[in-house]
């Protein structure tokens, strides 16, 4: 119910429907977008306790992850968001 976080929602319903439309994105439910993206940025911190422990805290370890983390992320988001020709499915 925070007035903050729905501005936020209908800012990013707004502006990534605008962009669908345009076809600049692929036209995906923005209720899905949405947690998807978030879970791809925010979930390997909230486990970061439980990868310290799995490297058993070697610090190289674990900066190698998140270098690769956000390298993936953005791939798997543009993946995500990239217009694809529906045909070919």
């Amino acid at each position: 119910h925070s007035q903050k976080v729905q501005m936020y929602l209908n800012f990013m319903s707004e502006a990534i429907g605008k962009e669908m439309e345009a076809g600049n994105l692929r036209k995906l439910p923005i209720e899905q977008i949405i947690p998807t993206i978030s879970g791809l940025l925010f979930s390997p911190y909230l486990i970061d306790p439980v990868l310290s422990e799995y490297w058993s805290h070697d610090e190289s370890k674990r900066e190698e992850f998140f270098t690769g983390n956000i390298r993936n992320a953005k791939l798997l988001i543009k993946t995500l968001l990239t217009p694809v020709n529906e045909e070919k499915f």
